[in-house]
């Protein structure tokens, strides 16, 4: 019985990297400040890393927001941060594919998309990219 509780918390240990999504594969940690021109508009972006590689979209004061669904994941040289949010009549979605360029700069695409309830084919969109620096 010992030999079998302890080979199966090998298993696991093996198994939790399948089933992790936030890999540190770039090590961006901190806090990041960049501007994407979108739509002709410029606009500004908080994004904090934490020390476990997940990604977090904050306001001007540093305050994470929050989201109904919100997923950061890892593959190689790129991470990936998503959300989702719905209010009355709307949902939207942002996506963040961002790539450490070095150990300040950050390049980042970005990508919202909003849609109305009852008008889905009347969704709108927009995306762009920038370089954002890191401040801490």
């Amino acid at each position: 019985m010992k030999h079998s509780i302890h080979f199966l918390f090998i298993v696991v240990l093996m198994a939790m990297p399948l089933f992790t999504t936030a890999q540190d594969v770039q090590n961006i940690r901190g806090k990041y400040i960049g501007t994407v021109e979108e739509n002709g508009k410029i606009h500004t972006y908080y994004l904090y890393f934490d020390s476990q590689g997940y990604a977090y979209q904050c306001n001007s004061n540093w305050v994470k927001k929050s989201f109904d669904k919100k997923k950061t994941s890892s593959v190689g040289q790129i991470t990936n941060l998503q959300w989702m949010n719905k209010g009355g009549v709307w949902t939207e979605t942002q996506l963040f594919s961002i790539v450490k360029v070095s150990n300040t700069i950050l390049h980042v695409i970005h990508i919202r998309h909003v849609v109305n309830k009852g008008s889905e084919q009347k969704s709108w969109h927009y995306g762009g990219e920038g370089t954002f620096i890191k401040i801490s």
